[in-house]
């Protein structure tokens, strides 16, 4: 084997060493964001048992039994996608939530009567603000709401 064969040789045997071999340079992953965590109260007055059980409707101030259009969202503004869950507590008798997306679109809503309480678990794929809707379909007029947001890869 002459001397520009063997030097080539050892140059590809090189190259092929230096590609398989981990980078100094390679990047783990960037930490996930801290979950974001609020507990808040509620109060809504005025029960609208008219929509009760009616998905996409729950929250909809102004209907019909609801002459005060009193609900109030909770807007939460995430930075990539994850998991909202929680629930609503501390309520008497019957309360509804609904999650809806920046356009008012409803990704999720639950009514579930009493005993139970209303709880969430939403996966969401993008980042955007979300905002949570817990109001009176046929109870006592105060309630506490509790969400978490823990992004996911």
């Amino acid at each position: 084997m002459n001397r520009r064969s063997a030097a080539a040789l050892i140059a590809a045997g090189f190259a092929l060493a230096t590609a398989a071999a981990p980078s100094a340079n390679a990047t783990k992953p960037k930490p996930l964001p801290k979950p974001i965590h609020q507990k808040y109260d509620v109060s809504d007055p005025t029960p609208n048992p008219v929509l009760e059980g009616s998905f996409g409707n729950y929250c909809r101030g102004g209907a019909p039994g609801d002459p005060l259009n009193d609900e109030k969202g909770h807007a939460i503004k995430v930075v990539g996608k994850g998991v909202f869950e929680g629930a609503i507590s501390g309520v008497v008798g019957d309360w509804v939530v609904e999650i809806r997306d920046s356009k008012g679109n409803t990704l999720y809503g639950d009514d579930v009567n009493p005993p139970a309480m209303e709880t969430y678990y939403l996966p969401v794929a993008k980042a955007g603000t979300y905002t949570i809707w817990a109001c009176n379909s046929n109870g006592g007029p105060n309630a506490t709401v509790d969400i978490t947001f823990t992004y996911k890869r």
